[in-house]
C-alpha cells in the first residue's frame, strides 16, 4: 500500500484562455482597452463611468441590455477566477499532504506504523478531493444562477469582481462591503467629516442596514464582509453612540442625523443576532454596557450611601440614547424589530434591575437604594423593555428557566417588572408573555409546543407561594373614587387610594394579557387534572409532556386571582368561562347518544369554581391590604359592583335585558350609605347571589334562537346557593310528579324555569328607598321568562348536563 490521491482533470491553461477571452469581450462592451485584472481593480462608481465616451450615447439607449451583458461577463469572469483558485488550492493541498507523508514515514522500519501513516494521509487527500468537488458544485451553481446578488457577493468577498458589479447596476446589494470601508465611515461620523466620499459610504450604509436588519428577522445569514462593515461602523462611532443626537460633531443636516440614527439602530439589530453570523459580543462596548445593567456595567453603580441614585440616572440616560437609535428599527406596522436573544434577555434583566431599585429582598443594597425614575425615565424603561420583549425565543428561555441574564433569575425579573408602577399600565411588561396566547392559533408547527412550555414556566413562576405573596401585595397605591348615595338619596363622590394593591390592579395590561392566556388555554384551566374524586391532589406539579399541559388547581386559582385584580380583565375571564360552557354544551348536544358526558359537565363546573374562587380571593385581599382607608363593606361592594356591571358576554342581548340588569345591580340598589351616618352592611355573600342572578337572567334573555334548551342556574333562595341536586332540574307530568314525590319523599319542583324567574322577580333587593321610588321590573321579567319557555321533553333529554352547568 502506498500514499494515493485522486488527480483533478481541470485544464488550467484552458481556463486562463477563457478568462482572457472574457476580458476581450468585456473590452468591446466598454468600448475601451483594458489591462489584465481591470475588472477587479476598476474604480468606476456608475454605469457611465464604465463606458467610453465614444459609445455612451449608444449604450444609454439600451442601458438595460448593456448592463445585462456586462454583468453576465463579470459573473462568468469571477466564477472562472474562483474555479482556477479552487484547483490551485487542491493541487497545493495535495503537495502539502504528500510532503507531510514523506516526512512522517522517512526512517520508519515498523510496517504497521507505516501503514497507519498511509491510511491517515490518504484519508486527508480523499477529504481534500471531496472539498474540491463541493467547490466545483458551488461554481457550477453560480454559473447556472447567473449574476445574482448572492453570487456576486460571494465572488466579491473572494476578491474576484471588486466594485464593478455595483458600478454596472447602481444596486447596493452589489456594493463591496468590508471592514476597511466600515472603519472609514465610522471615523467620518465620529469626527463630523461629511465631505469627500462620505455621501457614497452613507448611501451604502443606509441600504445595507435596512437589508441586514430584515435578514436578521428572517434568520438569514449575512456575508462576513457585510458583518465586518456593520461592526466597524458601530465600533468607530462608539464614543458618541449613546450621546446622539446632541453628540453629533460637525454640521450634518437634519436628514443625515435621522438617517445616521436609523442605520445605527438597524445595524445594532442585525449585528445582535446569532443567526446572521453576529451575536451580542459583536455589539459595541457602550451597548453591551447598558445591557449589563447598573451593577454589572461600568460607570454606573458608584456605591456608598446616597450615591447610588446617580448611577441609576446615568444608566437611564444611556438607555435613552440607545432607544433614540432603536426607535428607527421598526417593522412597517410600527412594532419593534427583534434584537438577538442574548441582547434581549440582558436588556430585560437590566430594566428589571432599575424597576426594582426600591428596597427589596433581591437587592443586596436595600438600606440605601430608594431610586424611582421620573416620568421620562419611566417611559424610557417601558420603551426599552418593549424592544427587548419582542424576541419570543428569549422570553421562552426566560420563562422555562434555561437562562438567567445578568445573574438574575426569572422570579427576580418578573417580581421587579410586575410590581413596578408603569405609566403605560404594564403594557410593555405584558409583552413578555402576551405571545403565549397566540401560540395555539399559530400556523407555525412549533408554536403550540413553545407556547405550552412557556405557559407551564409562567405558572411555575407567578403562582408559587412566595411569588403569590409578592404579586398580590405590591406595596403600591392606586387612585380611585367612589360615588355613594347618602341617607337623603343624594350622590356623593370622594377620592381615595387603594393601598398595597395586587399587580392586576396596579398594572391592568398585565392582567389583560393573562386573561388572553386564560382564554386561549381555557381547556387546560377547566381540566380535571390534579383532581381525584372531586378533591384536589396535594403538591400536584405543573407539567408539559407529549403536547399536553397539566396544571395544579392551586396554580390555576392563583393565576386567575392575578387576572381578577383588573375589573376589565376579570370580565373577559368571565366571558371566556361562559363561552367555554356554551361550547361544551353545544358539542355535547351535537353528539348526544343518551348517556351524559359527566366529565364535560364537571370541567365546566370546575372552571366556574376556579373563577369564583379567584374573584373572591382578590376582593378579600384588596380589602385586607387597604388598611382601613375606606369602610370595608363599601370597598368590597364597589369592587364587585364594577366587576359585575362590566360583565357583558352577550352584546346581542335585548334592550329589555340591558334595562333589567341595570336596574337589578345599579349602585342605588346597594346599601352604600354616607360614612358620616349610620351604616348597615350587606351580608358578605350578597354579591355572590346577585352576580349569579344576573347570569341567570342573561342566560335566559340574551342567547336567542337556538339556545332555548339552556336553562339558568337553579337558585336556592334560602341559602343563596345554586342547587346541584339533579332532581331539582327535572320537569314532570302529573303522573311522574306523583311517582317522584313518593320515591324521594318530597314534592319536586313544579317548573324550574318559572321558579327561577319568580326568584328574580320576587327578590328582596337591599334598598332603603320607599316602594314608590323603586322601579317595577316584574312585568319585564315575566315577559322575558315567557318568551323563553322551554319544552319539557327537550329539557328532560339533557337534564344531566344542565344539572352540572353551574358553580356557586
Amino acid at each position: 500500500m502506498t500514499f494515493s490521491y485522486t488527480e483533478d482533470d481541470a485544464d488550467l491553461g484552458g481556463l486562463i484562455s477563457a478568462r482572457i477571452e472574457l476580458d476581450r469581450i468585456y473590452t468591446h462592451l466598454r468600448g475601451d482597452t483594458v489591462e489584465y485584472n481591470d475588472i477587479v481593480t476598476n474604480t468606476a462608481t456608475s454605469f457611465t463611468d464604465l463606458i467610453s465616451a465614444n459609445i455612451q450615447s449608444v449604450a444609454s439607449e439600451n442601458e438595460s441590455a448593456w448592463q445585462d451583458a456586462l454583468m453576465a461577463c463579470v459573473c462568468a469572469h469571477g466564477v472562472i477566477d474562483q474555479w482556477i483558485s479552487d484547483v490551485r488550492w487542491y493541487r497545493e493541498r495535495i503537495e502539502e499532504i504528500r510532503s507531510n507523508f514523506t516526512t512522517a514515514v522517512t526512517g520508519l522500519d515498523n510496517m504497521t506504523e507505516y501503514q497507519q501513516k498511509e491510511v491517515m494521509y490518504t484519508s486527508q487527500a480523499t477529504q481534500a478531493y471531496s472539498e474540491l468537488e463541493e467547490r466545483a458544485d458551488e461554481c457550477s451553481d453560480m454559473l447556472a444562477d447567473g449574476p445574482t446578488p448572492a453570487t456576486l457577493r460571494k465572488l466579491n468577498e473572494a476578491g474576484h469582481v471588486g466594485n464593478v458589479a455595483f458600478a454596472i447596476t447602481g444596486d447596493y446589494e452589489y456594493w463591496p462591503y468590508d471592514e476597511e470601508s466600515g472603519e472609514e465611515l465610522g471615523e467620518m461620523i465620529a469626527n463630523g467629516e461629511f465631505g469627500g466620499d462620505y455621501e457614497a459610504l452613507h448611501a451604502a450604509m443606509v441600504a445595507l442596514a435596512a437589508r441586514a436588519a430584515e435578514a436578521s428577522q428572517r434568520g438569514d445569514e449575512l456575508p462576513e464582509g457585510e458583518l465586518d462593515f456593520l461592526e466597524a461602523v458601530l465600533a468607530g462611532t462608539d464614543d458618541i453612540l449613546l450621546d446622539l443626537p446632541d453628540g453629533f460633531r460637525g454640521e450634518p443636516s437634519d436628514q443625515q442625523k435621522n438617517e445616521i440614527a436609523t442605520f445605527l439602530g438597524l445595524s445594532i439589530v442585525a449585528l445582535s443576532h446569532e443567526s446572521t453570523g453576529g451575536g451580542h459580543d459583536r455589539l459595541p462596548d457602550s451597548v453591551r454596557n447598558v445591557a449589563a445593567g447598573v451593577q454589572g456595567g461600568d460607570g454606573y453603580f458608584t456605591g456608598g450611601p446616597g450615591r447610588q441614585n446617580g448611577g441609576y440616572d446615568t444608566w437611564i440616560e444611556d438607555a435613552a440614547g440607545l432607544m433614540y437609535l432603536l426607535d428607527g428599527a421598526t417593522h412597517p406596522n410600527g412594532t419593534p424589530m427583534e434584537l438577538g436573544s442574548e441582547t434581549s434577555l440582558k436588556l430585560t434583566a437590566a430594566v428589571s434591575e432599575v424597576a426594582g431599585a426600591l428596597p427589596s429582598e433581591h437587592n443586596m443594597y436595600t438600606t440605601d437604594i430608594t431610586y424611582t425614575p421620573d416620568d421620562e425615565g419611566n417611559a424610557t424603561l417601558s420603551s426599552l423593555l418593549r424592544v427587548a420583549a419582542a424576541n419570543e425565543d428569549a422570553n421562552h428561555a426566560l420563562l422555562t428557566g434555561s437562562e438567567e441574564p445578568n445573574g438574575r433569575d426569572a422570579e427576580e425579573i418578573f417580581t421587579d417588572l410586575y410590581t413596578f408602577e408603569w405609566n403605560d399600565d404594564g403594557r410593555a411588561a405584558a409583552e413578555l408573555t402576551n405571545w403565549i396566547a397566540d401560540g395555539e392559533t399559530s400556523h407555525h408547527p412549533d408554536e403550540p409546543d413553545r407556547s405550552r412550555e412557556a405557559l407551564v414556566g409562567l405558572m411555575d413562576i407567578v403562582t408559587s407561594e412566595s411569588m403569590q405573596a409578592r404579586l398580590s401585595s405590591t406595596g403600591q397605591e392606586v387612585e380611585d373614587s367612589m360615588t355613594t348615595i347618602d341617607k337623603n338619596g343624594e350622590e356623593k363622590t370622594r377620592e381615595f387610594d387603594w393601598k398595597d394593591v395586587s399587580i392586576g390592579h396596579l398594572n391592568p395590561e398585565i392582567a389583560g394579557g393573562f386573561a388572553d392566556i386564560f382564554e386561549s388555554h381555557v381547556d387546560v384551566f377547566a381540566s380535571l387534572d390534579g383532581m381525584d374524586g372531586g378533591n384536589r391532589i396535594d403538591d400536584y406539579p405543573n407539567s408539559y409532556e407529549d403536547g399536553n399541559v397539566s396544571l395544579s388547581m392551586d396554580s390555576r386559582e392563583a393565576f386567575a386571582e392575578l387576572i381578577a385584580g383588573s375589573e376589565e380583565a376579570a370580565s373577559r375571564m368571565f366571558d371566556s368561562t361562559v363561552e367555554y360552557n356554551e361550547t361544551s354544551l353545544a358539542e355535547y348536544m351535537s353528539a348526544f347518544n343518551g348517556a351524559p358526558d359527566t366529565d364535560a359537565a364537571a370541567q365546566a363546573g370546575n372552571l366556574w369554581s376556579i373563577v369564583d374562587t379567584a374573584v373572591t380571593n382578590e376582593a378579600d385581599t384588596r380589602v385586607q391590604n387597604h388598611n382601613g382607608q375606606v369602610d370595608e363593606e363599601n370597598k368590597r361592594e364597589q369592587f364587585i359592583l364594577g366587576l359585575v356591571n362590566s360583565y357583558n358576554p352577550h352584546p346581542q342581548a335585548s334592550s329589555a335585558i340591558g334595562f333589567l340588569g341595570g336596574e337589578l345591580l345599579k349602585e342605588e340598589h346597594l346599601k352604600l350609605t354616607d360614612t358620616d351616618g349610620d351604616h348597615e352592611s350587606l351580608p358578605r355573600n350578597t354579591w355572590v347571589y346577585e352576580r349569579a342572578q344576573i347570569h341567570a337572567i342573561d342566560g335566559l334573555a340574551g342567547r336567542g334562537e337556538g339556545y332555548e334548551d339552556l336553562i339558568d342556574p337553579r337558585m336556592t333562595p334560602n341559602n343563596d346557593s345554586v342547587s346541584l341536586n339533579r332532581e331539582d332540574w327535572f320537569e314532570f307530568s302529573e303522573e311522574e310528579r306523583a311517582n317522584r314525590e313518593e320515591e324521594i319523599g318530597r314534592s319536586p319542583s313544579e317548573d324550574p324555569l318559572t321558579d327561577s324567574w319568580n326568584s328574580v322577580r320576587n327578590r328582596e333587593w337591599p334598598d332603603d328607598r320607599s316602594p314608590e321610588q323603586r322601579p317595577d321590573v316584574s312585568d319585564t321579567i315575566d315577559e322575558r321568562g315567557e318568551a323563553f319557555d322551554t319544552p319539557r321533553t327537550y329539557v328532560n333529554d339533557y337534564v344531566d348536563t344542565f344539572s352540572r352547568y353551574a358553580a356557586k
